[in-house]
């Protein structure tokens, strides 16, 4: 199995592709928020697809609310 990152442009596409991503047979590996530790505006969830690969779907749009917002 590989890892993907991918970027996003907000939080608001993150969440619609997460819920696309286990609709499509994914399973969740981390439910899209602001992560301890990765930056105030980096938003990000974790899937795996049918194959097992992890997938990461994130923003870090500066114009988005942080997480301290």
């Amino acid at each position: 199995a590989r890892t993907y990152g991918q970027a996003y442009s907000g939080g608001a596409q993150v969440r619609d592709l997460h819920a696309v991503g286990l609709t499509a047979g994914g399973s969740d590996e981390g439910a899209p928020r602001f992560w301890a530790g990765y930056g105030l505006h980096f938003f990000v969830d974790y899937l795996r697809d049918p194959q097992g690969n992890k997938i990461a779907l994130y923003s870090d749009d500066l114009s988005e609310p942080s997480r301290d917002d």
